[in-house]
């Protein structure tokens, strides 16, 4: 915190453990390369994280009854705001990767929305086969794909 950050705090509170959360983290100076002090960072970060861990319908889930194969979350994976706002706008015919960051013609430079890659829809696609190095493996049935490797077809892919 700045001098005149703890000097305000200090007239409006008796006691450093009395100062509420918000005037405090508000108070903060911003950690490097970000908006927020320590404090709020932490707490956005743990909010985070239980999100994460704590929602069985997260989308990386390991639950076998609800999960992604792991060819779409590869898909879902190459999702990129700029490809979303690319979909979603009339307008937008160039966007830099990052659209967070400001655009740079070294490292950011902006490019068309059709260099921008999207997701393969048919990755969702209910299928009762597999496609294993070009050959067709039926659901629930194994093949020799080489001497040394054999693949089995179940519904969350090649096994």
């Amino acid at each position: 915190m700045t001098v005149d950050s703890v000097q305000t705090l200090q007239k409006a509170y008796e006691h450093v453990d009395d100062i509420d959360l918000f005037p405090g983290i508000m108070s903060e100076t911003p950690v490097k390369g970000a908006l927020v002090g320590p404090t709020l960072s932490c707490i956005i970060g743990e909010q985070m994280q239980r999100l994460k861990k704590c929602d069985r319908f997260y989308y990386e889930t390991s639950d076998r009854m609800i999960r992604f194969t792991s060819d779409q979350l590869a898909e879902i994976r190459k999702t990129s705001m700029a490809r979303i706002i690319c979909d979603n706008s009339a307008y937008a015919s160039r966007i830099q990767s990052n659209v967070f960051l400001m655009p740079d013609d070294l490292v950011n430079s902006p490019m068309k929305c059709s260099e921008i890659s999207g997701m393969d829809f048919t990755k969702w696609a209910e299928r009762d086969y597999c496609v294993v190095d070009g050959r067709i493996v039926s659901m629930g049935k194994t093949r020799n794909i080489t001497p040394c490797v054999s693949c089995t077809c179940t519904l969350e892919g090649v096994g």
